[in-house]
């Protein structure tokens, strides 16, 4: 039996890198005769992650603790009420949010300082709104 050697998968390796990018969990939008546009959710974004952990949506921490534990939240909550970031030194964006009249401060991380930038700027835009409506931005001009 002859070993395998690299040579042998020259033409599949090679067919694999010179393929389009395939964009998962996005959604076909506009006519195939016209053309199509891939719709990106923010949530889905493949650069919202920092060493391979999604960051949408952030951990929630109380912003004061009026007893002695806290509690963390999980998920699409609250609405965001202010973003602080610096993506010129920092890589994390900083958000606060209201959920059932207690302020709650989340933290997004990025490999991607001009992503980190993008982002913050994109989420300033829509202060006020519920979280849950932010994570179902279309982003897809970010790709």
């Amino acid at each position: 039996m002859t070993p395998l050697t690299l040579a042998h998968h020259k033409p599949i390796v090679s067919h694999l890198l010179n393929r389009p990018r395939l964009l998962y969990r996005g959604r076909r939008t506009g006519s195939p005769n016209r053309g199509e546009v891939l719709a990106m959710k923010l949530r889905d974004h493949p650069l919202m992650s920092y060493r391979g952990i999604r960051n949408w949506p952030p951990v929630w921490t109380p912003a004061t603790t009026r007893n002695s534990s806290v509690s963390t939240l999980m998920g699409e909550i609250g609405v965001l009420k202010y973003v602080h970031s610096n993506s010129l030194m920092s890589n994390k964006c900083f958000l606060i949010i209201d959920f059932e009249a207690q302020v709650y401060i989340g933290s997004l991380l990025f490999k991607d300082h001009a992503f980190c930038g993008q982002i913050s700027n994109l989420l300033r835009e829509h202060v006020g709104r519920p979280i849950k409506e932010i994570g179902d931005l279309d982003v897809s001009h970010l790709l």
